[in-house]
């Protein structure tokens, strides 16, 4: 993998909405009901987040796929079958058609309140990442109940986001996550494989 496709999609910027059709998030929550929500990182107890499959190594919908990365096993890109959430959902799979053959680890996050991501790059330190990502907003998503941080330790800002739209964001620039809210923010995320393809349809989407 190489930084020219990631370099490329920078240069359209690296906050990005997309040119496709608004999702129903009131139609995506009552569907997620029907779900168990497992612990995002359960190496890491002390933090109230948790996560729903979409994609996942094997198709279930059991398992923190972080763990597996951190070890070395997996890449992203490696969780790509779809589980019952995708299979069950016409909202997402609407959503998704269109990067389904490039489809990464997808998954409902939920961070209640008091949860957070500490400041972070995505990607790792090692090559380019195979991966870039995509974000839809699904409740409780903007400052000041919310906030998405995002750059560096001088320019710190709060993004604003629209429920429902998808964006591209480079998260490998710093960022971090925190819920001050008396309420649940949810998001669902789509690593998705950097190719000449993508980076094609990135170009063709943005607004």
């Amino acid at each position: 993998m190489s930084w020219h496709l990631h370099n490329i999609i920078a240069q359209y910027g690296d906050f990005l909405h997309l040119k496709q059709p608004k999702i129903n998030c009131s139609q995506v929550l009552e569907e997620l009901k029907n779900y168990e929500w497992i612990k995002y990182n359960p190496d890491k107890p002390n933090i109230p987040r948790d996560c729903i499959n979409v994609t996942s190594l094997d198709g279930s919908l059991e398992g923190f796929t972080g763990t597996l990365m951190v070890q070395g096993v997996n890449a992203d890109s490696d969780f790509k079958t779809p589980t019952e959430v995708y299979e069950s959902s016409k909202t997402i799979q609407k959503l998704l058609e269109p990067w389904k053959p490039y489809l990464g680890r997808t998954q409902f996050l939920r961070l209640p309140p008091g949860g957070y991501f500490p400041p972070h790059h995505d990607g790792g330190k090692k090559g380019a990442p195979d991966t870039f990502r995509l974000i839809v907003p699904i409740e409780n998503a903007n400052p000041p109940g919310f906030c998405w941080m995002y750059g560096d330790e001088n320019n710190y800002k709060p993004l604003q986001w629209e429920t429902g739209k998808l964006y591209y964001l480079n998260t490998n620039k710093k960022h971090w996550l925190f819920n001050a809210s008396a309420n649940d923010s949810i998001w669902l995320t789509l690593n998705i494989s950097a190719c000449d393809e993508t980076v094609h349809m990135i170009r063709s989407f943005v607004q």
